[in-house]
């Protein structure tokens, strides 16, 4: 998470220097409020995620080799993540 919201304050260093000048100004904002959106999705998205990990009251063990449900859970969650 400190990860994704430190490169998104690079990237806004990279925006102001790439959209430099009065000209840029109205795409400069734009561009810079819709990473600050993102960044804002991607963290209440994880949240939202390790709220629904933390609650999972599974607690029975696993033991004819299948995959545990919360394992389960989690392997789609990113899966949708990146699709």
């Amino acid at each position: 998470m400190v990860v994704i919201l430190s490169t998104f304050s690079t990237d806004n260093l990279q925006i102001e220097i790439l959209f430099k000048g009065r000209a840029c100004t109205k795409i400069r904002e734009a561009v810079m409020g819709l990473t600050k959106q993102l960044a804002q999705t991607a963290e209440e998205t994880f949240g939202d995620f390790e709220e629904a990990v933390e609650k999972d009251a599974t607690k029975t063990a696993v033991t004819d080799g299948t995959v545990h449900p919360l394992t389960s859970y989690v392997i789609n969650y990113v899966k949708f993540l990146f699709e």
